[in-house]
């Protein structure tokens, strides 16, 4: 049965011809709602053109084929570069369609800073090794031809492909971010497990085009954790000029409450999760306290405009091992909320607080996961009974690469791999993020949480390190988060957490030189301080975006869950 998912506050709700649990939607909930709506098209060849006729209240769109259907829900979105739009002249380079160099060798990785990747007429026909898993940002693809061609895990964002020949190519695991197919050739071409993200198809050749498990809008469920230890990075006004104008992040996490941070994200859209230092949180523990630094750091940056959705108590505050702290942490975070009701702000703002998956005694294989002895009853029930009550999310700092070793490697970069196998639910694991979050939601459903959301607060990969450490490179930090992106945000879920999506944080957007501890610590960020990308994961956009396409967009999935609410 084809299931159309339309993620609601980060969970992926689902409605087909069985689904009776979520007809009641009040008002207040659709004007939250989250439309960066994902049509995940199961099986689509076997199901032919009724893919979503079981979908009755879908008048209008019945006996149409899950990959039009996916056609259509990104057919209100402009590309990078339109049909009409006048192209540089064609490159004079005489090694420019030379198939060894094609991607990350002369792609530029930022097509608003540098000259596009010119492909035009280019053939390469079953090309099974030049092309997989390549960079081809801001490329103009017009008349080439890819016929038959390995695209797997490609990144392909805001290219130019109109009229270009992609007849059985396999785009499996790809990403196409605002990639223009208009009049493309892609009869019997492979999407299976794609994410498009603002791409089009207009008068392109669709015919026998897998789309199976295709996940269309990914926006919206990642952000970027802003650490600051450096002296290097530009201002914060430069900062969030540059997220909000330049790339698709529209949340973003930072570790303090800077007064001058805070400003420069007024009028920008972009969501801000605050934090409260450790050392803050005895005093916290006075509800005058708390008052104040409610006043100062939420009730005046709120009246400027800035976006505050949640804040943070403390980071790792469990790892400390200081007893003081973590005695007083579950009642610091009870005082801020009763001064965000005084406020009337706890309906806009959450409170949470972040961990290290050292508060797990055990977590392989994943079903046996369990809090440390002395913190589970003690602590991190109270903490979750809060969470709970103020519909909060428990916030975990996952890193496979801490993880990871030589043998482990494919496992934690999402590669083909043996696998984990799990004797308890006999579930096989084959990546290690899957396999650290369901240790921690075993951990919660020993004590009964199971129904509290869990939100990714950091996760990454270094592009540096000591001698010795394994995959610290930019290709391993690249495929690890471009993956991450995929996997968290397309409605799979974890084995133990199917059909959900995942609010990720990746860390960090910027190299931090002056942080201490090994080299890898300084060496996690996305971008350069000049805002060119260390690597590219496909979240930049173009030059002339703008968010018309995107309101469109999300006016007509409006109407067709209107649509299908009314016929329930």
């Amino acid at each position: 049965m084809a299931t159309l998912y339309i993620p609601i506050q980060q969970r992926a709700f689902f409605f087909g011809q069985k689904s009776t649990k979520h007809r009641n939607i009040s008002t207040s909930t659709l004007q939250d709602l989250n439309l960066s709506t994902q049509i995940r098209c199961s099986s689509s060849r076997d199901s032919s053109n009724k893919c979503v006729e079981s979908l009755s209240q879908f008048k209008e769109l019945r006996n149409v084929a899950c990959g039009f259907l996916a056609v259509w829900a990104v057919s209100a979105v402009s590309p990078v570069i339109a049909a009409n739009q006048r192209l540089p002249p064609l490159s004079t380079e005489p090694n420019r369609c030379e198939r060894a160099f094609v991607g990350n060798t002369i792609g530029q990785a930022n097509g608003v800073y540098d000259k596009p990747l010119d492909l035009r007429f280019c053939d390469y026909t079953n090309e099974k090794t030049n092309l997989k898993g390549k960079s081809l940002a801001a490329a103009l693809m017009s008349e080439a031809k890819f016929d038959g061609a390995d695209m797997t895990e490609v990144v392909m964002s805001k290219a130019y492909a109109v009229g270009a020949s992609f007849k059985g190519t396999d785009f499996s695991n790809a990403v196409l971010d605002r990639v223009n197919f208009g009049k493309a050739n892609l009869q019997g071409a492979v999407f299976k497990n794609t994410v498009l993200s603002g791409s089009t198809f207009d008068d392109a050749q669709l015919q026998d085009v897998d789309f199976e498990d295709t996940i269309i809008g990914v926006e919206g469920q990642i952000g970027v954790n802003y650490g600051t230890v450096a002296d290097n990075l530009p201002p914060p006004p430069q900062v969030a000029r540059f997220l909000a104008g330049s790339t698709t992040i529209n949340r973003v996490r930072i570790f303090d409450c800077n007064p001058r941070m805070l400003k420069a994200f007024a009028n920008t859209n972009i969501a801000v999760t605050v934090t409260i230092p450790n050392d803050l949180i005895l005093n916290l523990t006075n509800l005058n306290f708390a008052r104040q630094w409610v006043q100062t750091n939420v009730v005046v940056p709120q009246s400027h405009a800035t976006n505050i959705i949640r804040i943070l108590v403390g980071n790792e505050v469990l790892s400390t091992a200081n007893k003081l702290l973590i005695a007083n942490l579950v009642p610091a975070m009870q005082s801020l909320q009763n001064a965000l009701v005084e406020e009337t702000l706890d309906g806009r703002i959450k409170i949470s607080t972040p961990h290290s998956l050292g508060i797990l005694s055990s977590s392989t294989p994943p079903s046996t996961g369990k809090f440390r002895n002395g913190y589970d009853y003690y602590i991190l029930k109270p903490l979750l009974e809060f969470l709970k009550a103020t519909n909060s999310p428990f916030m975990i700092n996952p890193y496979p690469f801490f993880a990871c070793s030589d043998e482990m490697l494919d496992y934690a970069l999402f590669r083909p791999n043996r696998g984990l196998f799990d004797e308890n639910t006999k579930i096989t694991y084959d990546n290690m993020l899957d396999g650290q979050l369901d240790a921690v939601f075993s951990a919660m459903r020993r004590l009964g949480f199971n129904d509290v959301d869990i939100v990714i607060a950091e996760t990454g990969w270094p592009t540096r390190g000591d001698v010795g450490q394994t995959g610290v490179d930019a290709e391993c930090a690249a495929e690890y988060n471009r993956k991450l992106v995929q996997h968290v945000t397309s409605g799979i879920g974890t084995p133990l957490m199917p059909n959900r999506t995942f609010e990720t944080y990746i860390f960090a957007l910027f190299d931090e030189d002056l942080k201490p501890g090994p080299t890898c610590e300084r060496n996690f960020g996305l971008f350069r301080p000049d805002f060119t990308p260390a690597y590219d994961i496909g979240i930049l956009k173009s030059v002339g975006d703008d968010n018309g396409a995107e309101k469109i967009e999300r006016a007509c999935l409006l109407m067709i869950l209107l649509h299908f609410l009314g016929g329930l």
